[in-house]
């Protein structure tokens, strides 16, 4: 583990990036400046480790927000070791010939277009899609530490499909060859992708409702209920123990440049869990 852990985290305020924030606070002297557009629980964590943890409410699909988040980790920080992005939505689901045009581009902003100008952004043009304006890239903050970059991607980004998830599954599949070029880009950066297992949050409880019935098939809602009685949806501790993991190198993790299972990157991690794959 290096001797100073200075990791900035994007989706920190609920689930796998809230799980990520607690155990590096609990488990190593990392400090973090983590950004989300909700932190009310970080704002409680953050009386606890006053000295430790900033919290910055902001939306990663907009350059002013993203500007603000850099500053202030370099303002509290002055380095950075590690980013993480755990920022991410399923977006809607709704069949091609159905979905929301504004809502597809409200997916691409935050799964992909936002983590990709959070890491790059050095432009004051403004684009189609996110709001983009003139900001440092915090790749140069890496490069400068040969520090890593730890993105959560999802299995649906290949083979995996559901009627409805197209937002999603296509969206993923951008940031994961996003994550690979970047690491193909940058030898000296250590960019990991990660997947998460089927976890529990309230996309697989709406599916198992039947939520979805009519747009999703029934043998693929019968699917999420069977992992559900099987208790085979996983705790967002699970992935998220490994994400901290890699995020301050107490494990390596595959060679940079790979996107696959958290499991796969922190092996012990495995133990005898059951797990629902998508």
């Amino acid at each position: 583990m290096p001797s100073e852990l200075n990791i900035v985290v994007a989706g920190g305020g609920l689930g796998i990036g809230f799980q990520t924030v607690t155990y590096l606070l609990q488990h190593t002297a990392a400090k973090l400046v983590v950004l989300d557009v909700d932190i009310s629980k970080l704002t409680v964590l953050q009386r606890e480790y006053p000295d430790r943890l900033w919290a910055i409410a902001g939306d990663i699909t907009k350059g002013g927000d993203r500007e603000k988040f850099k500053e202030l980790a370099l303002k509290r920080l002055q380095t950075i070791t590690s980013l993480v992005i755990t920022a991410g939505v399923i977006g809607e689901i709704e069949r091609i010939a159905s979905f929301s045009p504004d809502r597809l581009v409200k997916t691409f902003n935050i799964n992909v277009i936002g983590p990709i100008l959070l890491v790059s952004s050095n432009t004051s043009r403004r684009v189609e899609f996110a709001e983009t304006k003139q900001c440092q890239s915090l790749l140069g903050e890496l490069r400068k530490t040969k520090g890593r970059a730890i993105i959560l991607s999802s299995a649906v980004d290949k083979d995996i499909k559901y009627a409805g998830w197209a937002q999603y599954c296509v969206s993923k599949a951008a940031l994961t060859r996003a994550i690979e070029l970047l690491a193909h880009e940058e030898p000296t950066v250590n960019v990991r992708g990660v997947y998460p297992g089927l976890t529990r949050t309230d996309m697989p409880a709406d599916i198992i409702a039947g939520k979805y019935k009519g747009t999703m098939y029934d043998f693929e809602v019968e699917k999420f209920r069977n992992w559900d009685v099987k208790g085979e949806i996983e705790p967002p501790e699970w992935c998220a123990n490994a994400v901290a993991q890699l995020a301050a190198g107490v494990i390596e993790g595959l060679p940079s440049g790979n996107v696959d299972y958290y499991y796969k990157h922190v092996p012990r991690c495995k133990d005898d869990w059951p797990k629902a794959r998508l």
